[in-house]
């Protein structure tokens, strides 16, 4: 039954079944009929074969009395129903402990966890009494009525736990008695936990208490089944109840492998925001935290980027109860939540007006203490201003993506190690010329330092793109102080490019290229093959902002590039740490 039937009370003499052999104490009985010498018997966590003399016999490998009578009552009872599959034929080995066992989880069990094995070794325990009473009085019927033989004379009628226990054998519920109490429970407690969490405890201490309570609550029960009260076995906990947030991202992940490494990110920044705000697990998810979270978003965000997150975390949450991933009779905390958007509004992306260009790139560059170096901050935005890309087409650039070309350079926008999928797909990889402008301010001096460097990254100060995108929001928010719902990220500059196009008259075909517009297979756009890169040079300088100066480019060395590469990497170990360690508490 996987936990061990309750530690039985006080005995004053040998348990029934249980035989002394110097300090260690067996277990030893009879087998019943039909079984037969050299006939393998599954005990539920172990092996064991009938003896040459008709006997079964082990060791308990315990010297306690109380312990010795606790698992010979359990023993006995899956030797009668071996006997009893042998009987029918039906063979049924218990291999639930005979399957490899799993490797230890990392980390200590959770709050979460704890109750969660708590309750499942309640429900097992209140099973294992209530199938041991029925297997007795089933058999006492089968003798009452001639259909099964008499039992053997060293044979005595089991009991089940209910005539076992009373309150008055618990230590009193005082902090000192609910210490003994665990202390007493600690071999069932401990495999409990294994079994239901595949974690275990090192050393016990007061997040165990809710042990405690399932104990006291069974004894309760025993009490009420003795007196012939109703007192049902309810079902096993769902595993789903300790489905951690991270396990749910990552499942929905492997559930969409369709997901753009761009919309992952903005999944990932939704649900652990979600997370954070609601804390607990998925499973206990209110509509009330749902609400909460989407109401303190509109504090922060723009209406319709409210609205996405909310869809996002719904899908995420779904995904999880529609694969039985949480328990199916969790009522769906979105049902009914909306972000309503005025549609007449416009939409909060707009470009970046002139003045307010002139005011971000006269500050100094973006930098912060850890992720983004003044480098990043220098040249990200010209490229996105420039060349009017997605950000994590420019964020996640390799070094191998910036070719020579002359006098200048060609910049390749495709899938690498470092973003794996595009927004489109392979429809989304261009190559083009990277803009003079870029050239004059000195960007090829840095493309040299990041190729001396030896390091894979073009930008290796953060560890993804929305790590910048979120800084860089930061920083034009403080810079600019855009009324509430004004989006003021990297994507602006996109809008910014747009409106560069077309007062510099770019070809339209060109234009969808450079930007990585999806053109839909069998369209005019899409006939033909892309114009080189001479081409494309010419169309790409047409782009200019004439009123922008933009200040000196920072300084860089191979020797800084890798110091930021080395930072991050630490960040990230830092941050496994972390969640070891949040895990553990």
């Amino acid at each position: 039954m996987g936990v061990a039937q309750t530690v039985a009370q006080k005995e004053s003499k040998m348990p029934k079944y249980v035989e002394r052999r110097g300090n260690v104490l067996y277990f030893r009985r009879r087998a019943p009929s039909p079984l037969k010498p050299g006939d393998s018997l599954y005990l539920d966590d172990r092996k064991e074969s009938v003896h040459a003399n008709g006997y079964v016999r082990f060791s308990l490998e315990t010297s306690d009395l109380k312990v010795a009578g606790q698992l010979a009552r359990k023993y006995a009872h899956f030797v009668d129903e071996a006997a009893k599959d042998a009987a029918t034929g039906v063979f049924r080995p218990k291999l639930k402990d005979w399957e490899p066992a799993k490797p230890l989880e990392p980390g200590a069990p959770t709050p979460e966890e704890i109750r969660f094995a708590a309750e499942s070794m309640y429900v097992s325990l209140l099973g294992t009494d209530e199938l041991v009473f029925n297997s007795s009085l089933q058999k006492a019927f089968d003798q009452a009525f001639g259909s099964a033989a008499p039992a053997e004379e060293d044979e005595e009628e089991r009991q089940s736990d209910r005539h076992h226990w009373s309150a008055a054998d618990l230590p009193p519920l005082t902090p000192q008695g609910q210490a003994q109490l665990i202390k007493e429970w600690i071999g069932p407690i401990t495999f409990a936990l294994y079994q239901h969490t595949g974690k275990t405890i090192t050393e016990p201490g007061p997040t165990l208490l809710p042990f405690a309570d399932a104990i006291r609550r069974f004894v309760i029960a025993m009490e009420k089944r003795r007196v012939e009260a109703h007192v049902p076995t309810p079902p096993q906990p769902h595993k789903g109840e300790i489905w951690t947030w991270q396990q749910a991202l990552e499942y929905c992940f492997e559930q969409r492998p369709d997901l753009s490494e761009g919309s992952r990110a903005n999944y990932r920044i939704a649900w652990n925001s979600l997370a954070e705000s609601a804390k607990g697990t998925p499973a206990g998810l209110t509509k009330a935290a749902v609400v909460a979270w989407r109401d303190g978003m509109f504090k922060k965000l723009a209406r319709r980027t409210a609205k996405n997150r909310l869809t996002q975390v719904g899908s995420i949450w779904r995904e999880s109860l529609v694969n039985a991933k949480i328990p199916p009779g969790v009522i769906d905390p979105f049902d009914g939540l909306q972000v309503r958007v005025d549609e007449n509004g416009g939409s909060s992306r707009e470009e970046f007006s002139v003045a307010e260009l002139k005011t971000l790139f006269d500050a100094p560059p973006l930098s912060t203490d850890r992720a983004v170096s003044v480098q990043a901050g220098y040249w990200l935005p010209l490229l996105a201003l420039y060349h009017g890309p997605r950000l994590l087409e420019i964020t996640g650039l390799e070094v191998r993506d910036i070719e020579d070309w002359g006098d200048s350079l060609v910049m390749h926008i495709r899938e690498n190690t470092i973003r794996e999928n595009l927004k489109h797909g392979k429809l989304s990889e261009r190559s083009m010329p990277v803009h003079p402008k870029l050239i004059e301010l000195g960007f090829k001096d840095y493309v040299t330092a990041a190729r001396e460097s030896g390091l894979e990254r073009l930008f290796p100060g953060y560890s993804r793109g929305a790590t910048f995108g979120e800084a860089f929001v930061a920083h034009a928010k403080e810079l600019l102080n855009p009324v509430e719902g004004r989006l003021v990220g990297m994507h602006c500059f996109r809008h910014c490019w747009e409106t560069a196009r077309r007062n510099g008259r770019l070809d339209t075909s060109a234009s969808q290229y450079m930007t990585g517009r999806k053109m839909e297979k069998g369209s005019s756009a899409d006939y033909g093959s892309q114009a080189g890169l001479c081409v494309l040079l010419e169309e790409l300088s047409k782009i200019e902002y004439p009123t922008l100066k933009f200040g000196k480019a920072p300084p860089v060395t191979a020797a800084q590039l890798k110091q930021q590469d080395a930072v991050r990497k630490h960040a990230l170990r830092a941050k496994k740490g972390r969640k070891i360690k949040a895990a553990i508490r």
